[in-house]
């Protein structure tokens, strides 16, 4: 694997992390929501 493609697949990973990151807080405060709800 060369030193470019390595870059390159980093960058799409933390683009990818960087992209989900609001939706996985979201969520979790969604469900800390209903959880504390439930109380």
């Amino acid at each position: 694997m060369t030193r470019y493609s390595l870059f390159a697949l980093t960058f799409f990973v933390g683009a990818f992390y960087y992209a989900a990151l609001p939706w996985k807080i979201s969520f979790l405060s969604v469900e800390l929501k209903l959880k504390f709800n439930a109380k």
